[in-house]
């Protein structure tokens, strides 16, 4: 069996020690293949900052025509004609992308296509399509037209909410071609600390927040919480990781500096909370072992987040809104919190109640909880099971 991996194009840097979600499952997978001595090729439109470890081939990618296209999608709101004509534009941004890649892979047997669906329409027998973004983020063109060839295609989804969403927009794709495959996760890198270690921060509890720095990942409404409850006179520590530019494109870029600035100045007014900023992916054990709870406020339809299980698997608890994926991995009261009102007064009424009423042990059962769901659900080898199978369920029906 030989594959070929393709990456969303959007993505303009793979940087193995500090990437979103999307670029690390990619690599997760370029290691899968490797370790299994599968014969493999990568490819993307990103300049790689991982070393001479992973071999991924650049290809051709017109940015100046993508954003040309996301300039009407922003402007579009809700004018249905313009969205469209900027999703297709864009596709005309993937065309010569995806005919490069089809040209480079045709001794390959299997194409996986992280959120491309051009790929399915000129490869359908060959590829696997994995989807990481919500609907409405990822555009099928000229689905009706040319849905036999969509229907040849295998999908594999990140997690079931992601899934049942994408069947209930697209009704005609093939039921029977629908794969959930949660991401995995290195267990024996993000694993428990000793319990004796893990206390309270001078006997109050600590937060953490390990993100990227967005309006949709919900920093500023953290923020915003967090000033509320020292106004109580409550007492926390709060700590913000991540950065602004975890996930990198020209869009990102632009806002940066602006959201940087937005954070370090909230931050600054706050006397407990404290920035840490962007970590080596190897030392972020010891930040999950810092915390007694990991903070994911993500306010968008939350695709999956390897936030949640890392801190997990790290046996630290997390507090995320009831939302998208999150009610999928947490089990609330059990291995974290969820919260149902998606707002700044329920993340508020969360966290206090966590700092009036939350003991120690508590928060250490939970934590081992956390473990146990991480390391039997959210592996490296169970993730690898089943991605293995797909690939040869793919390469027998062709």
């Amino acid at each position: 069996m030989k594959v070929a991996l393709l990456l969303d194009p959007g993505i303009e840097v793979i940087d193995s020690n500090s990437c979103g979600g999307t670029e690390r499952a990619f690599l997760l997978f370029l290691d899968f293949l490797y370790k299994e001595r599968i014969d493999r090729k990568s490819f993307s439109a990103a300049k790689v900052k991982s070393g001479k470890k992973y071999i991924i081939n650049k290809l051709f990618y017109p940015t100046w025509l993508k954003e040309i296209g996301e300039k009407l999608i922003d402007r579009s709101h809700h004018d249905p004609l313009l969205w469209k004509i900027g999703s297709y534009i864009k596709v005309l941004a993937e065309l010569p992308y995806c005919l490069l890649f089809i040209m480079k892979s045709i001794d390959c047997d299997v194409l996986v296509s992280f959120n491309v669906p051009l790929v399915s329409l000129l490869s359908p027998r060959r590829t696997i399509l994995r989807i990481g973004y919500p609907a409405g983020y990822v555009f099928f063109p000229l689905q009706r037209m040319l849905k036999s060839r969509y229907q040849q295609t295998y999908f594999y989804f990140v997690s079931k909410n992601l899934c049942t969403k994408f069947i209930k927009n697209h009704p005609h794709l093939s039921p029977n071609r629908h794969e959930v495959i949660h991401n995995g996760i290195d267990t024996a890198l993000f694993q428990p600390k000793k319990e004796m270690n893990r206390v309270r921060h001078k006997q109050h509890l600590t937060f953490l927040y390990a993100s990227n720095w967005n309006k949709r990942k919900g920093i500023f409404m953290l923020l915003k919480a967090a000033r509320v409850l020292e106004e109580k006179g409550l007492k926390f520590k709060l700590l913000l990781a991540g950065g602004p530019d975890l996930w990198s494109n020209i869009d990102v870029r632009r806002k940066a500096k602006k959201i940087s600035e937005r954070v370090y100045r909230e931050a600054k007014r706050l006397k407990n909370t404290e920035i840490v900023g962007k970590k080596n992916y190897r030392s972020l054990p010891k930040l999950y072992h810092a915390a007694n709870f990991v903070v994911f406020p993500s306010i968008w339809r939350e695709p999956f987040g390897f936030t949640i299980i890392e801190a997990m698997s790290c046996a630290t608890p997390v507090i995320a809104f009831k939302k998208g994926a999150s009610p999928e991995i947490i089990k609330n009261n059990k291995t974290g919190y969820l919260i149902s009102d998606v707002n700044t007064k329920g993340l508020i009424r969360a966290i206090q109640n966590l700092i009036q009423n939350e003991t120690l042990s508590h928060i250490r059962q939970m934590g081992q909880a956390a473990r146990e769901e991480a390391s039997h659900k959210y592996s490296l080898q169970t993730w690898e099971r089943s991605v293995k199978k797909l690939l040869e369920k793919r390469l027998k029906d062709q």
